[in-house]
């Protein structure tokens, strides 16, 4: 499973990614943007709630509270516990896409 929210360059694009980008989410106080990206894999349910559904809802809460600052780059969908349940958590971007590159690998060689 993989899922990352990148803030986009001033320029409005995002940085290309071994994730597929699957959306854009706009700040709503500013022109700041985010590329929401994710792998089929997180196309499903979480309790009784879309795991995507929860990711952009959250996402969109996570950037409405950074405004106008926005100094953070890069979050993981991270599992919280060991369940299904997830958040969004800063990550480096270095050492997050190592992670996500071999769970990734891992995932397409079962």
């Amino acid at each position: 499973m993989a899922a990352t929210l990148e803030r986009n360059g001033i320029d409005g694009k995002g940085t290309p990614s071994n994730v597929p980008p699957k959306e854009v989410i706009h700040c709503s106080g500013c022109e700041t943007s985010h590329t929401l990206s994710f792998t089929d894999d997180e196309i499903r349910m979480v309790g009784s709630e879309n795991n995507l559904d929860k990711m952009r809802r959250t996402a969109i809460e996570l950037i409405k509270k950074e405004h106008p600052d926005h100094s953070r780059k890069f979050y993981l969908w991270k599992a919280v516990g060991a369940g299904p349940e997830c958040r969004w958590e800063e990550a480096d971007r270095l050492a997050a896409w190592a992670k996500l590159v071999a769970g990734i690998w891992l995932v397409i060689h079962k």
